[in-house]
């Protein structure tokens, strides 16, 4: 029987629409299961403000009744976006070629009916939420933030017609823990960050959780300043920053979000996170009280941290400030006792940051390459 797809409109369509991946990956030990009420609030434009300037549509495709695949088309109504590209995303998809075709041809279809004339991705939906289809590393199991994808859906989506746009690299370095903090740390970043830390204008702080608001405001200003030389750059609302902060709100430790002060004025933003996805692939999904207490007894033996960002204007760049930083957050890394250091994730273009996290001695353990297309309008 001939696969066929139909649009995601009712309430039940969306729920099959978020369990789907629990099929596709019932057999793979690193997937890391989404909390499906996180879930159903990233899909639901009441609740996500990031749909405020967004359209999208959602697809299903099933064979012989059951569902087999989904995608969603996205098209960023954000005037400072690139309004001729659209974006593909939250694709699963079982290893059938017709089934991927008709979820590529209808997303392809009303993004250029919509007016876009390129399609890229998979965003889900944005480049900071676990973007990119998995190359490297898939018998490991992914860091907070970053996905985890078939082997076979690299073939999905060149059958497709897509080709390479970009590859996002996740970098780890194994600590030594028989080793001290200073013999473990890089000599020269330890010089460096200590003739930085002597300036008397230079200050490091702690984020203050008090001024949460405030706080992840200014971080939102010095990652879209930091970023906006790279291409295809496309600023983070702040409501959307908010929204995306609150999340890891609850394991955040401030000893671990720092802000750098140059002159009193904030130059410079590093954050690391424990990698909670060891934890939450016990919860399957589920925020029933025993679920939770099964991710609150993971918590108390996380292994790995991820180092999310290490943003520095770009006119203070190069003068030492990311080394005080990095040393900072290490020695708060050290002392909690993990065992991996993720840095996740840096695009290619993104020279300086990957030259800077090779030169520590961290390596590359997972990639994830994005792809595009061109659209033909009807």
């Amino acid at each position: 029987m001939a696969a066929y797809i139909k649009p995601v409109h009712t309430p039940e369509d969306r729920e099959l629409f978020i369990r789907l991946p629990w099929h596709i990956y019932h057999n793979d030990p690193c997937w890391v299961p989404p909390l499906l009420e996180d879930m159903r609030q990233k899909l639901d434009a009441e609740k996500n403000p990031y749909w405020k300037n967004a359209q999208h549509q959602c697809w299903l495709a099933f064979r012989e009744g059951r569902a087999v695949g989904r995608i969603c088309a996205i098209l960023d109504d954000n005037p400072q976006a690139t309004q001729t590209i659209g974006v593909f995303g939250f694709f699963e998809c079982e290893n059938d070629r017709e089934a991927a075709s008709l979820l590529f041809a209808a997303a392809e279809s009303w993004l250029a009916a919509k007016g876009a004339n390129t399609v890229r991705g998979p965003f889900n939906p944005t480049i900071n939420e676990e973007p990119g289809f998995l190359v490297e590393g898939f018998d490991i199991r992914p860091v907070l933030m970053t996905g985890h994808t078939p082997r076979y859906y690299l073939d999905l989506v060149a059958a497709c017609g897509y080709r390479y746009y970009n590859d996002l690299v996740a970098r780890r370095y194994v600590l030594n823990r028989q080793r001290s903090f200073s013999k473990e740390c890089p000599e020269k970043l330890l010089h460096i960050a200590a003739r930085v830390e002597k300036r008397k204008d230079v200050h490091i702080r702690h984020l203050d959780k008090k001024n949460w608001h405030n706080e992840i405001a200014l971080a939102c200003d010095l990652y879209n300043q930091s970023l906006a030389a790279l291409r295809d750059f496309t600023p983070v609302p702040q409501e959307d920053f908010q929204q995306i902060a609150q999340g890891m709100k609850q394991i955040i430790d401030p000893r671990m979000a720092l802000i750098a002060e140059v002159g009193g004025r904030p130059v410079g933003f590093a954050l690391a996170l424990p990698d909670v996805n060891q934890a939450l692939q016990k919860a399957d999904g589920k925020s029933d009280p025993f679920s939770l207490l099964r991710v609150l007894t993971q918590l108390q033996h996380l292994e790995r941290v991820s180092f999310k960002m290490l943003m520095i204007l770009p006119e203070f760049q190069g003068r030492g400030i990311e080394a005080l930083l990095i040393r900072n957050v290490a020695r708060r890394i050290w002392r909690k006792g993990y065992k991996e250091v993720d840095m996740s994730l840096a695009g290619d273009e993104n020279f300086k940051s990957n030259r800077f996290q090779s030169s520590l001695g961290f390596s590359t353990y997972l990639r994830y390459r994005l792809f595009e297309k061109d659209l033909i309008k009807e």
